[in-house]
């Protein structure tokens, strides 16, 4: 049953991580049905017994029944089960903790270059995938390091990832590309749409009081973002385009949104900012 719950999951272009978390559950599963299979062939076989016991004192007549053969291959079969479901079970663990280890950035819970390749396996495999790609880095982000400390650099990165976590919708995946670098992807998504999530990430950073972590001063993000063209089967040319928005909006100021192409919503102050996404936001309710 393992066997072939792997397989399957395999020929169904599920990425490999996916298929381990199927074939650890399904391993947990056969655990608790063994386990189950023992405690009731064990009771039974109790019982059973307690009642031939007392019916009959020929202890040696019972031992050289076909029930008492019946019953001692019966325990031993379930016992083999059990351990080769235990042991099943032991190994889709350890391949499943392997697994994420080797797919999720430690410091921030998201995917690494390698997690991502394989979460957007999925994605990338249909015949026409639309979506669009966000690029973030933390501006300045060697300043905190050097004037506070890479402890403190850790935590304002854990709590970057935690906001665009909390931010994104469900079905879009995130990852941490390497040092204070981020990115977004985002499914059947419009540019707005892009453009409303990564301004509120923008604004709830750039707002945040670090004085809890002995950081004096705001820290920013830039944003830049791409859409997938029509034909791509692959995400990486959207996140080099984004990549390169990136580049023009911190040429542009940095604590920007910039759409590939140059275009991108001016500075000016916070409050403006927030009076365009809350426009955003009603054009795509309209439909608009």
């Amino acid at each position: 049953l393992l066997l072939n719950d792997l397989v399957a999951a395999l020929l169904i272009g599920l990425p490999l991580s996916a298929v381990v978390h199927r074939a650890h559950a399904t391993a947990d599963r056969l655990l608790i049905a063994a386990a189950s299979m023992v405690v009731i062939e064990t009771l039974t076989r109790v019982a059973a017994m307690n009642y031939l016991v007392g019916s009959n004192d020929d202890l040696a007549a019972f031992g050289e029944s076909i029930y008492a053969v019946v019953i001692q291959i019966t325990a031993g079969c379930f016992g083999v089960l059990l351990a080769a479901a235990a042991f099943g079970s032991m190994v889709m663990r350890v391949m499943l903790n392997y697994r994420r280890a080797a797919e999720i950035d430690p410091l921030t819970g998201l995917y690494n270059r390698r997690g991502l390749d394989q979460a957007l396996k999925p994605i990338q495999g249909r015949e026409a995938w639309s979506g669009v790609i966000v690029v973030t880095d933390i501006d300045h982000f060697k300043q905190v390091n050097d004037r506070f400390g890479h402890a403190a650099g850790d935590r304002v990165i854990a709590a970057f990832a935690l906001e665009i976590k909390t931010s994104i919708p469900t079905g879009a995946v995130a990852a941490r590309l390497g040092g204070e670098e981020f990115v977004i992807c985002l499914p059947e998504a419009s540019l707005a749409e892009a453009g409303v999530i990564a301004h509120g990430i923008r604004l709830r950073f750039a707002g945040r009081d670090w004085r809890q972590f002995g950081i004096d001063r705001q820290i920013t993000a830039s944003f830049g973002i791409a859409s997938v063209f029509d034909g791509e089967d692959s995400a990486h040319s959207a996140i080099k385009r984004a990549d390169k928005a990136l580049y023009d909006a911190k040429a542009a100021g940095r604590n920007k949104v910039i759409w590939h192409g140059g275009h991108y919503e001016p500075g000016g102050s916070i409050v403006d900012i927030q009076r365009l996404v809350g426009d955003e936001i009603r054009r795509i309710s309209d439909g608009s």
